[in-house]
């Protein structure tokens, strides 16, 4: 996909978030805190068809508060699942995560660190085939921060 297509890709991606954020049925926010200690923790959303669970382990002093959003368009051709800190950084250092959606393809990702920096492509894999996004060992340099997360629906037949 050229990096045209991509940008318009994820502006619109935004855009229908933040037009669509007061109509019950198409949204489905939700705080969690994210907990330190090192162990596997995993938060899931539902909206409609569409599931979006995120996998972590992180390390640092107390617990944060993070958001979890989904959003769909009016004919569920279209969702976004973001996960991240409200203010966009994060002290905790995370050893590892995963990202994994169900009812929908997922098309592609956007992972921000806690300066604020998109990751690098070393830092993570996107498996299209797998629905996930996780972190790559040795080349995550364990901070995190946001994760956006553009899928599209599955056709069904009638």
């Amino acid at each position: 996909m050229a990096l045209y297509q991509l940008t318009s890709l994820l502006l619109f991606a935004s855009l229908l978030y933040v037009s669509r954020a007061d109509e019950k049925q198409s949204t489905n926010h939700h705080f969690f805190k994210v907990q330190p200690g090192g162990e596997m923790h995993i938060v899931s959303r539902n909206l409609g068809p569409f599931e979006c669970a995120f996998t972590y382990a992180a390390q640092g002093g107390t617990n944060e508060e993070w958001f979890f959003d989904l959003d769909a368009d009016h004919d569920g051709k279209l969702y976004t699942c973001s996960i991240g800190r409200p203010s966009g950084s994060s002290y905790l250092v995370f050893t590892q995560f995963k990202v994994e959606i169900n009812g929908a393809n997922l098309k592609d990702v956007e992972l921000y660190s806690s300066q604020g920096e998109k990751l690098g492509p070393e830092e993570y894999n996107l498996n299209k085939e797998e629905h996930t996004v996780s972190s790559v060992e040795g080349g995550f340099q364990s901070q995190l921060a946001r994760i956006h997360v553009l899928a599209q629906g599955v056709k069904t037949e009638l």
